[in-house]
């Protein structure tokens, strides 16, 4: 798995694009792991958009 952080809007700056992920990833698996700050260094999710091998993961702040 690879992750991409993205650029300077507040959508963008609070986006995370996760590449490379195997395709039996859920979505619930990704805002579970996103969203526990001590495992991942996340924060609260607002969404996880699933395309494939890649998704977009949106926080409700830019840390």
């Amino acid at each position: 798995m690879r992750f991409c952080r993205m650029a300077e809007n507040s959508l963008e700056e609070r986006s995370l694009e996760i590449l490379d992920i195997p395709e039996d990833f859920d979505e619930d698996f990704l805002s579970l792991y996103f969203d526990n700050k001590r495992r991942s260094g996340g924060g609260n999710v607002v969404s996880v958009e699933k395309h494939g091998n890649h998704a977009l993961v949106v926080f409700e702040d830019a840390e």
